[in-house]
């Protein structure tokens, strides 16, 4: 496996001590909005993947980690409620699963 050279990662730290990175295989688009700073990446490992404020958000590759249990767990906690409402859920992720 060929490793990509050291300036074409994106570092996020999680603290002072340790962090993860990745090699993002295109930026896809870029601004700055009213309230902060997107960024989309497309990824080989995790798809299409994006950051606000240079902080990881969400990705395709990943996205079920959050919102099934984020959406099915108070489903099966309440015996499949018929109705729910969702406040923010700007990726519209948790929807999906309700749905």
């Amino acid at each position: 496996m060929q490793r990509p050279e050291a300036s074409k990662f994106i570092v996020e730290p999680m603290n002072h001590r340790m962090g993860f990175y990745f090699a993002p295989h295109e930026k896809l688009y870029e601004t700055q909005t009213k309230f902060q700073h997107l960024e989309i990446y497309e990824s080989e490992m995790f798809g299409r993947l994006l950051r606000l404020d240079s902080v990881f958000q969400t990705s395709e590759g990943d996205e079920y980690l959050y919102h099934e249990p984020l959406a099915h767990v108070p489903g099966i906690a309440m015996n499949g409620p018929r109705k729910a409402l969702v406040i923010g859920g700007g990726d519209g992720g948790a929807a999906e699963e309700l749905l």
